[in-house]
């Protein structure tokens, strides 16, 4: 039995790996130091400052990357700064997550309580004047797009007008539009905004933070690889009142 065992607590987490790797407490106070002294050097290379994981991809931190090496920063100070960042993009992803969902959500209680039993009905017409005017003009597309307005009452109402005017043979067909996106990528942006909700998922002190950030940022990289802008994509929102 190693000397390194009798310094540590039986209920240490690694005890064993670090029994297996160090024979002393010599050892492990060597193997400290050497690290220590690492982390307060500046690498020689560009590669010894890692991306965190999931984040290899990341153009930010790529690019703080390339001027903490020009600049000599040390690994510690640049896995400080990394962190800084992964942790301030993830609060602002949620945090818009959470903002538009909740903003959507309210419309859509609106739209029901202003439409009642025509609701679905209104909704069809409200996306056939979607398709046929908005989803024409790139610039007004984007804009409904990024802030979600297509489901405010006032926007819906135009859109309703607009539909009502228009024939039958104006309507978008059934391959076009909203409905050809596949269900995968809606229910996982769906999903996404539910957990954009939740409190677990803004409280860092909630015993299910971590699961539910970990699911969160995972539903909005895998919409992201899709061609999405995450869950909040409008093209991922089901119909103005469901």
């Amino acid at each position: 039995m190693s000397e390194l065992n009798e310094h540590l607590p039986s209920d240490m987490e690694n005890r064993d790996s670090l029994l297996d790797k160090f024979g002393s407490v010599g050892d492990l106070a060597k193997s400290y130091q050497e690290l220590s002294q690492k982390l307060g050097e500046a690498p020689s290379g560009r590669e010894e400052y890692h991306l965190p994981d999931g984040y290899a991809d990341d153009q930010l931190l790529s690019a703080v990357g390339d001027v903490s090496h020009q600049n000599k920063v040390t690994l510690q100070q640049w896995e400080v700064l990394a962190k800084a960042i992964v942790e301030n993009k993830e609060n602002g992803a949620i945090a818009r997550a959470s903002e538009k969902a909740s903003s959507i959500e309210g419309w859509k209680r609106s739209a029901a309580r202003i439409y009642g039993e025509d609701l679905d009905k209104k909704s069809a017409l409200a996306e056939r004047a979607l398709e046929h005017f908005v989803n024409q003009n790139d610039d007004l597309k984007l804009v409904m797009e990024e802030t979600g307005m297509g489901h405010h009452p006032a926007v819906m109402d135009f859109m309703v007008k607009l539909g009502e005017q228009m024939s039958d043979d104006v309507t978008p067909d059934s391959e076009t539009g909203l409905a050809s996106l596949g269900d995968s990528a809606a229910k996982l942006a769906e999903r996404g905004r539910k957990l954009a909700l939740m409190r677990s998922l803004r409280d860092n002190r909630d015993p299910d933070h971590e699961e539910v950030l970990r699911e969160f940022m995972d539903i909005q990289q895998k919409l992201e690889d899709a061609g999405y802008e995450g869950v909040t994509d409008p093209r991922l929102a089901s119909k103005w009142g469901a």
